[in-house]
């Protein structure tokens, strides 16, 4: 195939062409004509097949043209030729040739993946995730000592359902049971009723200034992971949770435990407890995430902001995975009729820092942003609140309830 491009003819000239090959050691009757464009042609580009000759047959090939002007007319306004019409560039490519710079392309390409098998599935697939659970014991702890905190008040009967509690230890109960500041290395539990296999059993453990917990929310800044396994209440009395990592206390705080568990199995649990109402709090309601890695998006009712004029606040809990951040994330966003960005949080961007955008007149979206480290977005569920008021001119970024 030859492909003849006439895009470079000056305007007001038709050029009339025709191809000759002429075969080798052959006599004038084995010359071969193509005709190709016409003065009657509508194009001025096109294919043409030639005959099937292989190219040791082909001596050379002429191309003879010529070329008028539209119409006959000579220098007539913007139709007809002109002192420089004489010329005409022709350009000529075999389509079986490649420019001496040699390229791939893979036949596939993933957004945002390098490696060379992708892996995927034509139907829905659900997320699995691991974990690794640890079981810890001691052969001997010198100079160890149990302590009782608290008063026996009231029974705490356990949910079977997944669970999360809260219990704070006051500094004040931590030092009359005569605990001394160093490593806690387990706790006991005094089961008055019933006896169970619990699931994905987790302690966590932090220092506390807190003196009582409050429904509105729980500082869990600092919670460390003591124990994570599943566990086993199976006779009345204490039963012993031996940490797999020492807690130290610091002698002076209030101790806050998280305590969360999956379904339980069997029986129901009933423990000792002081007054729930200022050292403890429970969630045994199903409670559900979404789980977004990557280009993942869902959309919200926008009818829920119509009533929105001065003031705004969008808060919600969050999960940052640290081993992908930081990386450019959005959040949240929401657009107008017109496609203009009216609210937006990143959380964070590729820099670690927290972007805030929210209100956009046409000329421009207010921002705030706030520099944060990795342990302020990833590793823990994180309370976030992102807050406009256009009366006093502010915008704010709340973690866990403080500015």
């Amino acid at each position: 195939m030859i492909y003849r491009s006439a895009n470079a003819i000056l305007i007001g000239f038709f050029v009339l062409s025709t191809f000759i090959l002429l075969p080798r050691n052959a006599d004038g009757q084995d010359t071969v004509t193509i005709q190709t464009f016409t003065w009657d042609s509508n194009s001025r580009a096109g294919w043409f097949t030639f005959p099937d000759f292989k190219p040791s047959e082909v001596a050379r090939i002429n191309m003879i043209y010529n070329m008028r002007c539209h119409n006959a007319v000579v220098g007539n306004g913007q139709t007809g030729c002109r002192e420089w019409d004489y010329s005409c560039n022709t350009f000529i490519t075999d389509t079986n040739r490649i420019d001496s710079a040699l390229a791939f392309q893979a036949k596939y390409v993933v957004a945002g993946f390098n490696g060379n098998e992708y892996f995927y599935s034509n139907s829905p697939t659900t997320h699995c995730a691991s974990f690794d659970q640890v079981k810890t014991s001691y052969d001997s702890i010198a100079n160890s000592g149990i302590y009782t905190v608290g008063q026996y008040e009231q029974d705490l009967a356990f949910a079977s359902g997944n669970s999360k509690y809260y219990f704070l230890y006051r500094a004040d109960e931590l030092i009359q049971a005569g605990l001394s500041k160093g490593a806690i290395l387990g706790m006991n539990f005094n089961l008055q009723t019933g006896d169970a296999k619990i699931d994905f059993m987790k302690i966590r453990l932090t220092n506390s200034t807190q003196t009582q917990l409050r429904e509105e929310g729980v500082d869990q800044s600092g919670l460390e992971e003591v124990y994570f396994s599943n566990a086993t209440l199976d006779h009345n009395g204490l039963n012993s949770f031996i940490f797999h990592t020492p807690f130290n206390w610091d002698g002076k705080s209030s101790i806050l435990l998280e305590l969360s568990y999956n379904a339980s199995e069997a029986g129901k649990l009933i423990l000792q407890s002081g007054k729930a109402i200022q050292s403890g709090l429970v969630s045994s309601e199903s409670n559900y995430s979404v789980l977004q890695n990557g280009g993942d998006a869902f959309s919200m009712d926008s009818r829920k902001l119509n009533n929105i004029s001065n003031e705004i606040t969008i808060s919600f809990w969050s999960y940052g995975l640290p081993e992908s951040l930081p990386v450019n994330t959005t959040i949240l966003e929401g657009t107008d009729a017109a496609g203009r960005r009216q609210v937006n949080a990143h959380l964070p961007w590729s820099n670690g820092s927290i972007y805030w955008d929210c209100g956009n007149d046409g000329s421009g979206y207010d921002r705030i942003e706030k520099a944060a480290s990795p342990d302020e977005y990833a590793g823990e569920w994180t309370h976030w609140a992102f807050t406009k008021n256009t009366v006093k001119g502010s915008m704010k970024i709340y973690r866990n309830g403080k500015l």
